[in-house]
């Protein structure tokens, strides 16, 4: 039996004993859909190119044979290999880390960027930013890629919250795209090809793994690297090591969503990634993501809910808005010629005001419409009186 239907007829006897979870059916059915679509993907993706660029990089002792030669040539290793590419990419690097720059877009918001601005400064140090900048200058300059995942880590906190962003950086040879699609933004799904411990996974996702081989190690890896440890490779032994596929799919909505896989054990459903979420009660109150019980009655029977939309606590009150001005004033140059001077200034336009200014301009739009119209008729039948004379 190939490894396929293995993995097909091990999750349709999970789908059987569940017992009418539907969190856990709907986890399974979509890894059932979605496993074929990366065997498929996989078997397009041509990983060797990546290697290729990375060995001009770290440099080789390989040399060609000539290919003008008739007859069959020994190839050699050199022992001195002047590395141009090393250097060409090396001399370009930029090591400086630029500080995050949040200016907003409309007037009277300025203190609440300039403390976003504070906030992301503050964060790229416990990100390791400098680490995966500098890798990255590398990356981009030999493969024209440097895939960042930002995502969510529940580990993470302090002694006031639970769970903080992270960064985690990818080499581009283990993202893997939809076939014949070639802007993210257009892709309907695509996958990340990692590497995790049975440990790792099962303290990362709460769940239990059932141990599988290690499938795809040439995503973690080099060609040409051994993965012997007493050799002193920096490849790390691939005895305890799992695959983790990470793959973001939209549905049916054009909403982002995220799937895990460790070995072939689904481990993570998030559908509507981006979407806020709360704890519900059976009392109907809601609370925040990290609660263990309810705050209103103190049942421990809670479910997570996407909220798709929130209802403000209070007023909505709207300031007035600034918008720019043109005057156009004709005026003359020194040859004599026409031209328009654009002077801008501001006044202040409330939100009566704006809806009023609307209404204006559509029905002078329509009246100038209609005076076209009569404009045309009248020439149409002046031609028509024309013609007959």
């Amino acid at each position: 039996m190939k490894l396929k239907d293995k993995v097909r007829l091990s999750m349709k006897k999970q789908v059987y004993s569940i017992n009418g979870n539907k969190v856990e059916f709907d986890k399974i059915k979509t890894f059932m859909k979605y496993r074929p679509m990366f065997d498929t993907a996989l078997a397009q993706y041509d990983t060797s190119i990546f290697d290729e660029f990375e060995n001009m990089y770290r440099g080789t002792k390989e040399t060609k044979a000539n290919i003008n030669a008739k007859t069959n040539q020994q190839v050699k290793k050199t022992n001195n290999v002047p590395n141009i590419v090393f250097e060409l990419i090396e001399s370009q690097v930029n090591t400086a880390t630029p500080d995050a720059v949040v200016k907003s877009k409309k007037p009277g918001f300025d203190d609440y960027a300039r403390m976003i601005q504070e906030k992301i400064n503050s964060d790229f140090e416990d990100f390791d930013a400098e680490i995966i900048s500098d890798v990255g200058e590398r990356n981009t300059a030999m493969h024209g890629i440097s895939p960042v995942l930002l995502t969510w880590d529940t580990e993470k906190g302090a002694h006031e919250y639970i769970g903080d962003k992270d960064l985690i950086d990818y080499h581009p040879k283990q993202v893997i795209p939809q076939p014949n699609i070639y802007n993210t933004k257009d892709m309907d799904y695509f996958f990340l090809v990692g590497a995790i411990t049975k440990d790792r996974a099962e303290a990362k996702y709460g769940v239990e793994i059932k141990q599988t081989s290690y499938q795809y190690p040439d995503f973690n890896q080099i060609s040409g690297e051994k993965t012997n440890a007493a050799t002193g490779n920096t490849s790390a032994n691939t005895k305890y090591l799992l695959d983790e596929i990470i793959c973001f799919f939209r549905d049916d909505d054009r909403d982002v969503c995220k799937l895990v896989w460790v070995g072939d054990n689904p481990v993570q459903l998030i559908p509507k990634y981006y979407y806020p979420r709360v704890k519900e009660c059976e009392c109907g109150y809601e609370n925040d993501q990290e609660a263990e019980e309810c705050s209103e009655c103190g049942s421990k029977k809670l479910k997570i809910k996407i909220i798709m939309e929130e209802t403000i606590q209070e007023d909505l009150e709207l300031d007035p808005i600034i918008y720019p001005k043109k005057k156009k004033t004709l005026q003359r140059d020194v040859e004599g010629k026409p031209y328009i001077d654009q002077s801008v200034s501001q006044e202040v336009i409330s939100v009566e005001c704006q809806k009023e200014q609307r209404f204006q301009s559509l029905h002078l739009k329509c009246f100038l419409s209609l005076l076209e119209r009569i404009y045309h008729l009248i020439l149409v039948l002046e031609d028509d009186q024309t013609l007959k004379q």
